[in-house]
């Protein structure tokens, strides 16, 4: 099941604005830009050299993703599908052209029990993909993403068990907290 590895990155357009009115080069091999109180930076020098047929797609679904939603939003859809390009990628001696069925399998039982959400996550951005027609992800990797039950990445549970890394602060740290604050 290959398809076509989609047009050249001249494609692109030159220039677009973001969702926030940042402007980004596609054309580029790296997107940096300060927005939403935060640095941004896509460096796709980062997907490997097997994978360059699926980078002009790949920045065709993150310029819809800047466009429409938010920088936050398009940063966790680049570093999912990083992971997902790097996971395929290993090993492999052929190009990769397209993201299969049995690659989206392969992933998922290749995740950690904890890391399950990735395909969740990655499971909507793969759809969009999809539905912008751009090469890479074929109609039967999006149908088989639709029809898979996915678990969502666990919420709340730093909270629930008063994680001391990562949960809510303690009285006593929330206190201090409050106390070092008024002295400003």
């Amino acid at each position: 099941m290959s398809e076509p590895a989609g047009p050249s990155p001249d494609a692109l357009p030159a220039k677009v604005r973001t969702f926030a009115g940042d402007i980004i080069y596609p054309r580029d091999l790296r997107w940096s830009f300060r927005t939403e109180g935060a640095t941004f930076s896509f460096n796709f020098e980062r997907v490997p050299e097997i994978a360059q047929p699926l980078i002009t797609a790949f920045k065709t679904v993150l310029i819809w993703y800047l466009k429409e939603r938010s920088a936050h939003h398009a940063n966790a859809v680049f570093f999912r599908v990083l992971h997902l390009i790097r996971f395929l990628a290993e090993g492999r001696s052929n190009a990769l052209t397209a993201i299969a069925p049995v690659d989206i399998l392969n992933y998922r039982g290749a995740l950690p029990p904890k890391q399950e959400w990735y395909l969740a996550s990655l499971s909507g951005v793969l759809c969009r993909w999809n539905d912008l027609g751009c090469a890479g992800v074929p109609v039967e990797t999006a149908d088989l993403l639709r029809n898979l039950r996915l678990p969502g990445n666990e919420k709340g549970e730093a909270v629930r068990t008063f994680d001391p890394v990562a949960g809510p602060l303690t009285e006593i740290e929330f206190s201090r907290s409050e106390e070092h604050t008024s002295e400003l």
